[in-house]
Parts: structure tokens; sequence; C-alpha cells
């Protein structure tokens, strides 16, 4: 008796198995279907995003928004963006949320608590080019200029990086500044052939 229902038991196996793999095919089909749906809503609002001009959600307005994004571009050099992103809290800190009025005023003191500071990139050139960039931003400022409309105007990334370079900005190369404006919206780096390149 107990054979039989171990020989039925065996039998029945792989009719159970063809269920369970059915009832798999239609949750892994409900999920391909919402994956599509999103796929194709995201396509939607990429072309419509082109054709309105709808500006890119990663657009600063605020210059100490600017001036963090130059200079976490700055330490980023040479890094994994990763370990920047780890750090942001404690450069907001270090550096007093980046408010460039008060890194303006930093001194050699500040600089070398800078360089003990164990929670950001402790490289001597990029925490002077942070400190020097605070003070051409305040500079920009006092003749009636502002980072937002100095990155925003139509200009190619070598071009701004020349002329950040005349006013007094340091550590921001090319490559740098063309980074940062294409996070912050200004520079669509999109592929040709990408959806969301408008």
């Amino acid at each position: 008796m107990k054979h039989a229902s171990r020989l039925e038991s065996a039998q029945r196996a792989p009719e159970r198995a063809g269920r369970s793999a059915s009832g798999a095919g239609r949750r892994i089909g409900r999920w391909t279907v919402v994956g599509v749906a999103v796929l194709f809503v995201s396509v939607l609002i990429g072309l419509f995003a082109g054709a309105i001009r709808i500006p890119p959600i990663g657009i600063l307005h605020d210059d100490d928004r600017w001036y963090e994004k130059l200079c976490l571009e700055g330490f980023q050099a040479g890094l994994a963006w990763i370990t920047i992103l780890r750090k942001r809290e404690s450069f907001r800190a270090a550096f007093d949320g980046f408010d460039f009025d008060v890194v303006a005023g930093y001194d050699a003191n500040d600089v070398e608590r800078l360089l003990g500071d164990a929670g950001i990139v402790r490289n001597r050139a990029k925490i002077e080019a942070t400190i020097a960039n605070a003070r051409a931003t305040v500079a920009l400022h006092d003749d009636g200029g502002s980072l937002r409309d100095l990155l925003w105007e139509d200009e190619e990334p070598k071009a701004k990086a020349k002329r950040l370079k005349a006013l007094g900005f340091r550590f921001l190369g090319p490559t740098t500044v063309e980074s940062a404006m294409q996070a912050c919206g200004v520079v669509n780096g999109h592929g040709a052939d990408c959806f969301l390149r408008a």
C-alpha cells in the first residue's frame, strides 16, 4: 500500500511541476507586460520632452548648488563617482554646506583642517581649488553675474573651461566642466540614436 502511494505520487510529480511552471510563466508574463508598458511610457516622455523642450530634471537654479556640483566634479577627477557620493554629506559638513561666501573666507588653517578630515578626499590641490573657486564665484557675483547664467550660456565645454580659468576658477578642465554641465541638464550627452536625445 505504501509502495503504491509513493508510485502514484511519483507519477503525479511531473504534472504538478508543469502546473507550477505554467503559473510562473503567467507571473513572468504579467511582469513582462508591466516592463514593456514602463518602457513605452519612458520612450513617450523622452520624445515629448524633446519635442516641447521640457527642461531636464537635473537643472539647478541655486548658485550654491552649482558651486557644489563643480567642486564635487573636481574632487571626483581620477576617482569613481561612488566614492564622492558616499562622502557627499561629509563634504557638505566640511565645506559649510558649500556656501561659497563662507568658503571664500577660508585660510591656511582651514586647509590644514580639511587635510585632516578623513570624511572627504584629502587632496591639497583639490581643496585649495575649492577655496579659489568660492572666491571666483564671489567675484562673479560682485560683477553682477552668476554661475548658473555663465554655465547656461551657449558655449562648448572647452571654451567654457577656458573662460572659467580666466575668471580664477581652478581644477576645472573641459572634461570636468562638460560632466558638470551634462549632470545639471545644460549639455545633452545622449548619443544620436538615444530616444532621450532632444
